[in-house]
């Protein structure tokens, strides 16, 4: 087997031109945003039931395995948020834009004002959120991940909070890494 079939695999590229881009400028590694994405819808859909599981193996004195769902549903967030905003600094210092569908994500107050939160906005909340809170308890007393994550923290002096959609961001964030995958030279061979 080539050598360069145990490297990750970007697509619409071959070896030479990965070898290429990789001397001059870092490129993305368009599945693994994709993969986060998924993983992270997974961990929405799957919460409640996860839940349920982790009751019945209370019993046998095993732990809830829903204490994770927090750490690592933040933990994929904040990697996606970081890669999208290196994305669109990219984009963007080529002149490179899309329009983004469901462009607005979720909702931000900030200094008693509320306004729509762009998803640039949404990665820059995520990364520099104080606070997150992504479980809500559901009518069965059940503490369940919800669809929508709220947000806390400080932009200079003042505080601001929001709630992302997880759906329309992670929505979002599959479209923008399919764009860069699309205009992937906006980042090497220059």
């Amino acid at each position: 087997m080539p050598e360069y079939w145990i490297r990750p695999r970007f697509r619409g590229i071959d070896h030479v031109i990965f070898e290429k881009a990789m001397r001059d400028r870092y490129l993305f590694d368009v599945q693994q945003i994709e993969e986060k994405c998924y993983l992270l819808l997974t961990c929405f859909a799957a919460s409640e039931h996860i839940h349920d599981f982790s009751e019945t193996l209370a019993d046998l004195g095993i732990p809830h395995l829903s204490v994770f769902e927090p750490r690592v549903v933040t933990t994929y967030l904040i990697s996606v948020a970081v890669q999208l905003r290196m994305i669109d600094d990219a984009m963007r210092s080529h002149g490179r834009t899309h329009h983004v569908p469901d462009f607005f994500v979720g909702l931000l107050n900030e200094a008693g004002q509320e306004k729509e939160l762009d998803v640039r906005e949404a990665c820059n909340k995520i990364i520099h959120a104080r606070n997150v809170k992504v479980v809500e308890i559901t009518a069965t007393g059940a503490e369940c991940l919800t669809k929508t994550i709220f947000l806390s923290g400080t932009k200079g002096s003042s505080s601001w909070n929001s709630e992302i959609h997880i759906e329309l961001f992670l929505k979002a964030a599959l479209f923008m890494a399919n764009r860069y995958d699309e205009d992937w030279d906006v980042s090497a061979l220059r």
